[in-house]
């Protein structure tokens, strides 16, 4: 799902999880727009670690604040193999496939 919506916008995979001006970037928005899963959210983060950065990019400050307060508390709960994780996002974004 994310990669076909970065593919369809024409977007890399940086320019999905990178602020522009200050505004939410698009992983975020299909987030908030229920494309993608909180659980998805989850294992990106873990993978790439995008929310350190987001906190001091993103200028608005309740709708992120309150996703990353609630993707923090949510973390636990969410298990997944993070090696499998990391092959797949490897082939499928690096490989474009």
């Amino acid at each position: 799902m994310v990669y076909n919506t970065f593919n369809d916008k024409r977007l890399s995979f940086n320019d999905g999880f990178s602020v522009f001006s200050g505004q939410h970037p698009r992983f975020l928005q299909l987030l908030l727009s229920k494309k993608i899963s909180y659980e998805t959210a989850i294992v990106f983060e873990d993978t790439i670690q995008y929310s350190k950065k987001w906190n001091k990019q993103i200028k608005e400050k309740i709708v992120w604040p309150a996703v990353a307060k609630k993707l923090a508390k949510y973390k636990n709960f969410v298990k997944y193999n993070s090696t499998a994780v990391r092959m797949i996002l490897k082939e499928v974004f690096v490989s474009g496939e």
